[in-house]
């Protein structure tokens, strides 16, 4: 199954093919920034001036989609150190979306709040997800990164923009 075919459950929940069909009972890693840039775009303004709320909601309610379904997804957020903030300003440039330490924490605080799995990975939120992949925490993962394009043989699930 490609990752675009997952990604549609993260669209809408109201699809003519459900996802238990697909993926019952399986565990799937989700890149946290690959959500935000793709799911919280018409929030940013409000992101910038830190009224994170409904951002907030948006990613919440993505998730709540396909655990519907009985498919759980465990949330992996980037780690912070010094060489990413280079990569976060041309990311920032490039898309337009601003993330915020108000926007992660609000997000982390309502995953927490909903007993939602997540995490902070060391570093990069795709090394951990390969990394979860191959011990077995999860099945599948989605993420964009061109990293993660070179680790597909491991049989994960990885969208492109």
């Amino acid at each position: 199954m490609g990752g675009s075919r997952l990604h549609h459950f993260f669209v809408s929940g109201d699809d003519d093919v459900r996802i238990s069909e697909v993926l019952s009972s399986t565990y799937i890693g989700v890149d946290a920034s690959w959500m935000m840039q793709k799911y919280l775009q018409e929030y940013k303004s409000a992101i910038r001036a830190d009224d994170c709320t409904r951002a907030v909601c948006e990613f919440v309610q993505r998730l709540d989609y396909i655990e519907k379904e009985d498919v759980f997804a465990h949330v992996v957020f980037d780690g912070e150190y010094p060489c990413k903030r280079d990569e976060a300003s041309r990311r920032e440039l490039a898309r337009g979306l601003r993330r915020t330490r108000v926007l992660e924490k609000g997000i982390m605080a309502a995953l927490k709040a909903l007993e939602k799995d997540y995490a902070v990975a060391p570093y990069e939120a795709e090394a951990q997800l390969v990394y979860m992949q191959q011990s077995g925490h999860i099945q599948h993962f989605l993420a964009s990164d061109k990293c993660v394009r070179h680790v597909g043989c491991v049989g994960g699930m990885h969208m492109h923009e």
